[in-house]
């Protein structure tokens, strides 16, 4: 079966008949691997994830070291939040192929995920040691050492990642977290401005520039930018909950409510905003009475 043929009837919007002839390849030779992959694959293109799941799996019973297809359940897996079934496949892709960049990658980052860092840090290091110009590598290397509260060694390999590729946005937010975690608030700013430049549909940079602002009593730029935030990500809870503070800062009490309430609606729980959200109904009888923005 021709696959430019297979890709024009996708490009046509023509999916039932390439998926009608995947499906009698695999009629035809039930016990190839091959088959059962490009099947799996068709599903995953249209949607159909149980089926594409289902697929791959099968193609493994023929092949159990058919590596495109352990790559692509972990993948898939990995994406749906099933941290225990995607590190299990792509644990067997690096046991087949232990030069595997991205295999090295994802699975690092589930580490990450999951609390074991130092399991996660020695395969960053190994993928920065089979290639050095690994960017992203670097990157994770340093969310490994802030989330493990080693923040000296985060600062030195977020610096490392922008040094290797400048134009990676989340390295440059990561370097203006921990600035702002420890009061570098130029620096801060000049990376999250960096991220901005780079990709100017950051929330979380654009929020984070918001707070940098906050806290150098810049309070018209703070707003806009968690106003701008907001505008990018309608969702975003934490601009929801800082633009609270800023009202009730402010004393307006019921902009503030509106604000609080958007971000619990949101998915926000914290003791704070509730406490926030407290004062808010304490203060409303003792202030003039102002109207809520629509958020």
């Amino acid at each position: 079966m021709e696959e430019s043929r297979l890709e024009q009837l996708f490009q046509e919007g023509r999916q039932s008949e390439a998926l009608a002839l995947l499906e009698q390849a695999v009629s035809g030779n039930p016990a190839a691997p091959l088959a059962h992959l490009n099947l799996a694959n068709a599903w995953a293109r249209v949607g159909q994830w149980d089926l594409a799941l289902a697929g791959w799996l099968k193609s493994l019973e023929f092949d159990p070291a058919l590596e495109v297809a352990l790559h692509n359940l972990a993948l898939a897996y990995q994406q749906r939040g099933a941290q225990d079934e995607a590190a299990r496949y792509w644990e067997r892709l690096l046991s087949l192929n232990p030069r595997s960049e991205e295999a090295l990658l994802c699975s690092a980052s589930l580490c990450c995920e999951r609390g074991m860092y130092d399991e996660a840090e020695k395969k960053l290091l190994a993928l920065s040691e089979l290639n050095p110009g690994n960017y992203m590598a670097r990157n994770n290397l340093g969310i490994v050492y802030r989330q493990s509260n080693r923040s000296a060694k985060a600062i030195a390999e977020f610096e490392r990642s922008i040094a290797l590729f400048d134009g990676y946005p989340v390295a440059h937010y990561n370097l203006g977290l921990l600035y702002l975690e420890s009061g570098r608030l130029e620096e801060a700013e000049r990376a999250f401005r960096r991220a901005l430049a780079l990709d100017n549909r950051y929330a979380d940079a654009q929020l984070s520039l918001g707070l940098v602002y906050r806290r150098q009593n810049r309070t018209e730029e703070a707003k806009k930018a968690l106003l701008k935030t907001l505008a990018l990500a309608p969702e975003h809870r934490l601009a929801h909950y800082n633009l609270g503070l800023m009202f009730l800062d402010a004393r307006e009490i019921d902009q503030a409510i509106a604000f609080f309430e958007r971000s619990a609606k949101e998915g926000l729980d914290s003791p704070l905003l509730y406490y926030h959200l407290g004062l808010c109904y304490y203060y409303k009888p003792l202030l003039p009475r102002q109207s809520a923005p629509e958020t």
